[in-house]
């Protein structure tokens, strides 16, 4: 029965890691741990890849440093470099850090030295460029064998020997042009770009209106660093925008549907509290016109409204400030 039971666990992340994602939020993190223990770490690896970065943070410190790094190393650098990121120990992130391949190790610690919200922060590490001397021919040779090696090609870079951004290279000049030709000459200069300490909100107002899968991200000198797909920012923005609103109305912001009922009474506590002290201020301020209301009992009638409009007021309010935070 063990077996059979482990083997459908298997199958069931394989099939559909996002679902098995969302099934494991909804579990205590030690009903969660005690499944991952069954699964290999690379099955493992497709379902954090959809997991919340707080809570697969949690997972991974209960799993171990040894487990955490086998997971880690199997995620794409940007989400391993969210879920080390959430890591709040210090001593916890290094020891994880210690157990995973240097060159994984270094990007994830690049990654999260960035501040949160900005665009280096959720970058991809891994980027294709050539050098802007580089001859067209062994540029379509370079291409060809990373086709074999089935490794994905959005857009190609050209740098220069400082690893600056010089250009983009269509891949029709490229196929067209001669083979002796060197790459500075069919390139696409002027070519659109990030600085990697820009914010994801004025990442997003600049990328209005371009029809980008991903766009390069530099440094202030220009140098490349990585690519940021338009995806992963987009889903950055709908998870900080979720925050904000759940905060708004006083749940935490790392709540989410699944969360355990005990996790969600300690993070809209302290606002129920607070709800609560405000509402018997309300009530003694009523308390100190009884006699008033006692004579005039139409001012009773008004009372509901005075405090359903109150309310609203309140909540348009805040509710602005956040649309032009977000604008």
């Amino acid at each position: 029965m063990m077996e059979e039971s482990t083997a459908s666990l298997k199958r069931f992340f394989e099939s559909n890691p996002v679902e098995a994602a969302h099934t494991l939020e909804v579990l205590s993190e030690e009903e969660a741990v005690s499944i991952l223990k069954e699964i290999s770490a690379e099955l493992t690896s497709h379902a954090f890849n959809s997991l919340d970065p707080r809570f697969g943070a949690n997972l991974l410190l209960r799993l171990g440093a040894e487990h955490a790094a086998q997971i880690l190393g199997r995620m794409s650098a940007t989400r391993a470099g969210e879920m080390v990121g959430s890591i709040a120990d210090v001593t916890d992130r290094a020891r994880v850090l210690d157990r995973i391949e240097p060159a994984r190790a270094d990007s994830i610690r690049k990654l999260i030295t960035y501040p949160e919200d900005t665009a280096g922060r959720i970058m991809t590490p891994a980027v294709l460029a050539f050098d802007i001397e580089m001859k067209v021919g062994e540029a379509v040779q370079k291409l060809r064998s990373l086709a074999r090696e089935k490794v994905p090609i959005t857009y190609i870079y050209v740098t220069d020997s400082q690893k600056r951004l010089k250009g983009v290279l269509n891949m029709r000049d490229l196929l067209l042009a001669d083979a002796a030709s060197a790459l500075s000459t069919i390139m696409l200069p002027d070519v659109f770009c990030v600085e990697a300490m820009m914010d994801q909100e004025k990442v997003i107002q600049e990328l209005n209106g371009r029809s980008f899968i991903s766009v390069p991200v530099v440094d202030r000198d220009g140098h490349l660093l990585g690519t940021l797909r338009t995806d992963d920012l987009i889903a950055s923005a709908q998870d900080e925008a979720t925050e904000d609103i759940q905060k708004m109305f006083g749940a935490g912001g790392d709540e989410r549907v699944s969360s355990s009922i005990s996790f969600s009474i300690q993070k809209r506590l302290i606002w129920l509290h607070i709800n609560l002290a405000t509402a018997f201020l309300a009530s003694i301020v009523i308390a100190l016109f009884e006699d008033v209301i006692a004579r005039l009992t139409v001012l009773a009638v008004f009372l509901p409204i005075v405090a359903s409009q109150g309310g609203n007021a309140g909540g348009s309010a805040v509710s602005s400030s956040a649309a032009k935070r977000s604008g």
